[in-house]
């Protein structure tokens, strides 16, 4: 079995945001060894089938990857089932996986950083997931290569099977979790995701990643973060459904230089970074807002 972390790349109907989103990850270090696995959802509507069927065109001819699985779906799953479905099967067969989307433009360093971390933290069961990005909070001190925090971010991300076998989307339990544990999500108040769940169960939201969340907080598990951007959303430009162009990430650039990871001796959540990512939280919530939910919408229509 390859050391190497699969790859799964979730791809729709936009061709140029896949060339970039694929380029990118050929240009990490470690792309020759890796094995790619791509799940190409079918057409939702007629309009988005000429999209589709050129992100199909492109990929077929896609080299730089030690191999290249690619799964053309016949019907439209959505996004949420095929991530829900793809990681499923993956880390089933290979025990981790780490997955990206078409809007995820990636450091050089960004598998090196994955896979190190994964290993690093194989038997660390308080740690859920890795991720490649992060919010843009400012720091004014205590800045370390890792920080560890509650709340997963799934543009590019990683995890391990035993802990996604606790994943769970149960629309009838979402009102009766216990309000504790709907303050931790919410950053004690900082910011509603939780309203995301309440969305699903009510049919206006057929989402995957709130539901990854609660998980990661049911089980009291947090997700390791870089300092260092390794991985960024390229995707809220305005060329997606539900999607406005006034991109809050635009001037964050991936970065050019490889994580110095170390395993951190206390496995508890930054309170530095905690704190930082309150102020940051309720400092844009009207713009986080918008994000998530139009991010979310789009999604849910395949974009």
């Amino acid at each position: 079995m390859n050391k190497y972390s699969p790859v799964i790349v979730f791809v729709y109907s936009r061709p140029e945001h896949t060339k970039k989103m694929l380029s990118a990850l050929k240009r990490n270090r470690l792309s020759a060894v890796t094995d790619l696995i791509i799940y190409s959802d079918a057409a939702k509507t007629e309009k988005e089938t000429p999209g589709v069927l050129a992100v199909r065109e492109y990929i077929k001819n896609l080299h730089g990857f030690k191999s290249i699985t690619i799964i053309e779906q016949e019907k439209n799953l959505g996004l949420a089932n095929s991530i829900i479905q793809g990681v499923t099967a993956t880390v089933k067969k290979y025990g981790r996986a780490i997955v990206l989307e078409d809007d995820i433009e990636t450091s050089p360093y960004f598998l090196q950083f994955m896979n190190e971390a994964l290993d690093l933290y194989s038997n660390i069961k308080t740690v859920g997931s890795i991720s490649g990005s992060s919010y843009p909070v400012e720091m004014q001190r205590n800045i370390q290569s890792t920080y560890l925090l509650r709340i997963p971010l799934c543009w590019g991300w990683a995890t391990w099977e035993d802990r996604w076998s606790m994943f769970e989307k149960d629309l009838n339990k979402v009102s009766a979790l216990d309000e504790k544990l709907k303050q931790y999500v919410n950053f004690d108040g900082a910011f509603d995701f939780f309203e995301q769940a309440t969305l699903n169960a009510e049919g206006k939201l057929n989402t995957w990643f709130i539901f990854w969340y609660i998980t990661l907080a049911s089980n009291k598990k947090l997700t390791l973060f870089p300092s260092t951007i390794m991985a960024r959303n390229i995707g809220h430009d305005g060329s997606g459904e539900n999607c406005d162009g006034n991109d809050i990430y635009k001037n964050i650039s991936v970065s050019n230089e490889p994580v110095k990871l170390e395993l951190k001796e206390k496995i508890v959540e930054d309170k530095n970074y905690y704190l930082s990512h309150i102020k940051y939280f309720k400092k844009n919530k009207r713009g986080i807002l918008t994000k998530v939910l139009s991010y979310a919408k789009r999604k849910l229509l395949g974009a």
